[in-house]
């Protein structure tokens, strides 16, 4: 593993970058996530939401949100971001592979761009599954292993991206909705460019 991708794993390496004025990936939410909210809202999970730009949208159309991310500045982005839109939102600093998940808690879930080195991230999918409702929603997108020769974004080591496998193997127990392998031109802050993506729905058992 390379140095930058070990330092991502640090809270400070996201920090220091959240600590410019400017929002790292604008304030827009993601697309996809547009696309597939459901219209009805309840409690929504926003997983790595950085600097809030998704759990705020979020709060905008009417969803109970928590906002978790374990960069105190991101906090203070979304907090912020919060403020100059009008809506409010709970925001947790944690670990997302050690946070303790409520059982049966959220309607919906979300993970945009959310990488971690394989083992903790089976453990935060799992956390994710024990906190979605019965009839509840998973939304993910993010980069696929496919990414790696790329140069529009991700984190650079294969391990922390997704492949078709992993996500079956994950969210199996989910009925996938969405379940695909896709290429997309980013335009997400300064991370512009053709990149390899994973797309995934998948809705939980009544």
């Amino acid at each position: 593993m390379n140095s930058k991708p070990a330092a991502q794993m640090n809270p400070s390496f996201w920090d220091e970058r959240y600590q410019k004025g400017r929002f790292m990936f604008s304030t827009k939410p993601n697309a996809f996530l547009v696309e597939q909210v459901p219209e009805k809202g309840g409690k929504a999970l926003a997983v790595g939401d950085g600097e809030g730009r998704n759990g705020v949208w979020l709060a905008e159309q009417g969803w109970s949100v928590t906002s978790l991310d374990y960069s105190q500045e991101g906090i203070a982005k979304t907090q912020q971001l919060a403020t100059q839109r009008g809506v409010a939102l709970e925001t947790i600093c944690a670990d997302a592979s050690q946070w303790d998940y409520p059982e049966a808690h959220f309607d919906l879930i979300v993970l945009f761009y959310f990488h971690l080195p394989r083992e903790p991230a089976k453990v935060a999918h799992r956390g994710c599954l024990k906190a979605l409702k019965p009839g509840g929603r998973l939304i993910l997108e993010g980069f696929r292993k496919e990414q790696m020769p790329l140069l529009s974004g991700g984190p650079r080591v294969e391990d922390w991206m997704y492949s078709a496998e992993e996500i079956n193997e994950d969210f199996g127990m989910l009925d996938a909705r969405i379940n695909r392998a896709v290429g997309r031109v980013l335009r997400e802050g300064r991370l512009h460019g053709s990149a390899a993506i994973y797309q995934y729905v998948g809705q939980k058992a009544d």
